[in-house]
């Protein structure tokens, strides 16, 4: 079968996704036609091929089925095939037997097939996020303040817009492009070293497509593209899916290339029993299995006592079991070496040195390289052409080269709302221009995204908060985006601020903000205490509320991809809403307005911001007033590092903050808490208040062979120490908190989630449960 989620990690949402496209058309899989694909894709007979076959020698068409992690027995076949020194004039294949019959067409080795995907996790590549270290830091700077789980397009007219697939397919065309790097122009498939075709499906009707020339990523590219979980791949104005739809086991494909004899190899999935139809999973999985059975067993039908069917013994592997499919390629041969199909494939062996010179044009021939006239960008009309262009490292004059073309096509990935980019060559006259395709998603400009997050140290003290975000890109030809955040929770914070870049052609950028942050604080009965005691620390005295305002611009510029720095102004007011309910601690009214000159350096390659296993993490930052109040100039400052290593199962994290300021009013006023979890595990969340403040935390996890939803758990312990102090006076080593936890942590679709238990160096203990972020910029 081909390229299926069966047993995807995913399971519910791709299962869902398979029965509302597939149950809904039955039909489509009944139109097995090739007389109506489109131009340049539709299905012709074979022109002359570059393997000339032997005179008065039957001309073999090897066919190779769909079937994922399957499909690896495809290598074991084509071993056995050259091993009894029979040659292969033409291939068909679809999905996975398109991947593995592409590529052994384009003249590699079956060893080098092999190793090249024998360490590859098609799922894990499949699924896998973007990089947040290649990410522009104007993006990665959302991750400090808010928590996504939820993404939706909105278009000019109001309407909400879902993606139309889970994946967008960018990471595997990234690994096709590395494996294919000798193919990497348009090419006709009759002129590889074996003629070869690749199947994909017509959405719209669910046609067979017969790919024929082009670039042969692309090809293989959508002979692989499950409908709902991978997009579609546009050529010549139709949506291709993966070729399962139409032609699982494309035999009559290979008989029009002009093949007389067959060997076709079907590696699909068994069906279920009736034992194991018992969710919703199981039964869509069933639905999709018999659908594409059916046009198999069409093909199956077609074969004639001179031709060769190959069923390996796969048993009940998964689709997408690439660490068990190791195993595959074994059962392949193993398949071939039965006397009835080894009688049968010596009528079609030539002798060794017909063989030998067989081999011999059977050989990679990499493309040659040609200088590029011109580069540009095309988009689909939100895009500024001329200002993602500037972006590129491939320039006019230069010679084309597959790893810059793929480093261009990372950058423009993270330009902004981009799903797909690819590339096409083309000659113009006598010129060569090389075109960077680019697809927004979904075509909009308004994105909307929405998460949760909890936090709580008992279980009845839960702090929950809802993130919700607003982001318009394109705002201009220059490429300004607006971005509005708010948190409603305990903590409740509106941030709104543009990014408008100062040209095309420079990386400076103004970013004007507001932001509005209304906050509810604890007070405990240890504040205003100099003591290290643990034994107060847990009295809640009191609670207040702060309200801090903020208006200013940066004006600044990325560090390449790894940070930013900025200088700007900002008007800042504190207030603080005094509270007398306890008369042990008496809380007056106070509030202030600064004006601040600010500056700020980021450096952030931190693999991931909330369970990192390797990166680093800087930030600076400093506000200085240029007024002076009473002989005295305000000023605020502050240092936040984290750097994380990993070596196999083993990550540690080393973090450090310190910031301090010389705010002479209430201590109510500061910025500065230490508590809770990660932050002092031992004791309650922000139940430190100072005007400086100290922090150090050495975590180390262990990932462990569990995973839930695709993803690995974790468990790991930290030791922490670091305490608040009103005055830099009374900044001491014997002053410090030490703190400790245990816990386990796991990524999920809407956040980190983790569950531990704090100690305090006295033994205070505390339970802990943590959904979201758990490291955040310091104030």
């Amino acid at each position: 079968m081909a390229w299926h989620v069966f047993h995807l990690n995913k399971t519910t949402v791709i299962g869902l996704l398979l029965i509302s496209v597939w149950a809904v058309t039955p039909l489509a899989f009944a139109q097995e036609t090739s007389g109506t694909a489109p131009t340049n894709t539709q299905n012709t007979s074979a022109s002359a091929p570059k393997s000339t076959p032997t005179k008065g020698r039957e001309k073999v068409g090897l066919v190779l089925s769909g079937g994922g992690a399957r499909g690896l027995a495809h290598l074991g076949v084509l071993r056995a095939l050259e091993k009894q020194h029979v040659p292969i004039d033409y291939i068909a294949g679809t999905s996975a037997g398109a991947l593995i019959g592409g590529m052994y067409a384009s003249g590699m080795s079956v060893d080098e097939i092999e190793n090249r995907i024998k360490d590859v996790d098609l799922q894990a590549i499949s699924f896998a996020t973007q990089d947040r270290r290649y990410l522009p830091q104007n993006t990665r700077n959302l991750e400090y303040s808010s928590n996504t789980a939820v993404d939706v397009s909105i278009s000019e007219g109001g309407k909400v817009t879902l993606p139309i697939a889970v994946s967008s397919g960018t990471q595997v065309e990234q690994l096709l492009r590395d494996i294919l790097r000798d193919k990497p122009y348009d090419v006709d498939f009759d002129k590889l070293p074996i003629p070869f075709r690749a199947v994909a499906s017509d959405l719209s009707t669910g046609q067979m497509v017969v790919l024929k020339q082009g670039q042969l990523v692309q090809a293989l590219r959508a002979s692989m593209s499950i409908p709902g979980v991978f997009a579609p791949v546009e050529k010549d104005g139709v949506l291709l899916v993966d070729g399962m739809v139409a032609r699982n086991l494309p035999v009559d494909v290979a008989r029009q290339m002009g093949a007389t004899r067959i060997i076709a190899v079907d590696v699909g999935s068994e069906l279920h029993t009736k034992e194991e139809l018992n969710s919703v999973v199981s039964v869509s999985e069933q639905l999709l299995s018999l659908l594409v059975k059916r046009n198999v067993e069409e093909q199956v039908a077609s074969l004639t006592k001179n031709d060769l069917l190959i069923r390996p013994a796969l048993g009940k592997l998964s689709n997408l079991d690439f660490k068990a499919g190791k195993e595959a390629p074994a059962i392949g041969e193993a398949a071939m070496q039965t006397p009835v199909i080894k009688h049968q494939l010596a009528s079609l062996a030539v002798s060794p040195a017909a063989y030998t010179a067989y081999t011999n044009r059977h050989v990679n021939q990499p493309a040659a390289k040609i200088p590029v006239d011109y580069v540009r960008v095309e988009t689909n009309g939100l895009a500024s052409p001329a200002t993602l262009e500037s972006q590129l490292a491939m320039k006019n004059g230069a010679t084309f080269d597959i790893d810059t073309v793929n480093q261009d096509i990372q950058t423009l990935m993270t330009s902004g709302r981009i799903s797909v980019v690819r590339y096409q060559v083309n000659r113009v006259g006598d010129k060569t221009e090389l075109v960077y395709q680019v697809t927004e998603k979904d075509g909009a400009s308004n994105a909307l995204r929405a998460g949760i997050e909890v936090q709580g140290d008992s279980p009845t003290n839960q702090q929950f908060s809802l993130h919700l975000s607003h982001h318009k890109v394109w705002l201009n030809k220059l490429g300004g985006e607006w971005r509005n955040q708010l948190i409603l929770g305990k903590k409740t914070t509106l941030i709104s601020e543009i990014n408008q870049p100062f040209s095309s052609s420079t990386s400076l950028f103004i970013r004007p903000q507001v932001k509005i942050a209304y906050e509810k604080l604890p007070v405990y009965s240890t504040q205003g205490s100099d003591s290290a005691s643990d034994t107060k620390g847990q009295d809640l005295a009191s609670e207040y509320r702060r309200t801090r305002k903020e208006i200013g611009f940066l004006i600044g510029s990325p560090i390449k991809r790894i940070g930013e720095w900025g200088i700007g102004v900002s008007r800042r007011h504190v207030y603080v809403s005094g509270n007398d309910a306890n008369p042990d601690v008496i809380i007056p009214s106070v509030g202030v307005w600064r004006t601040t000159l600010d500056t700020k350096l980021t450096i952030d390659q931190l693999d991931d911001l909330s369970l990192p296993t390797k990166g680093y993490f800087l930030r600076a930052y400093a506000n200085i007033s240029p007024q002076t109040t009473q002989g005295h100039r305000f000023w605020q400052s502050g240092l936040q590092t984290l750097w994380a290593a990993s070596k196999n199962s083993h990550s540690i994290n080393l973090r450090f903050e310190a910031a301090g300021s010389n705010n002479d009013e209430s201590v109510y006023l500061s910025p500065y808490n230490l508590g809770g979890y990660q932050r002092l595990s031992g004791y309650s969340p922000d139940q430190f208040i100072g005007n400086y403040m100290m922090l150090t935390n050495a975590t180390y996890r262990y990932r462990t062979k569990w995973s839930l939803l695709g993803n690995s758990l974790y468990l790991g312990a930290s030791l922490e120490a670091g305490n608040t102090w009103d005055s830099h006076h009374d900044i001491k080593a014997g002053s410090l908190r030490y703190s400790g936890s245990v816990f386990g942590a796991l990524n999920t679709p809407i956040g980190p989630a983790q569950i531990g238990v704090g100690l305090s160096a006295k033994g205070n203990a505390r339970f802990y449960f943590s959904l979201g972020r758990t490291f955040s910029e310091t104030p």
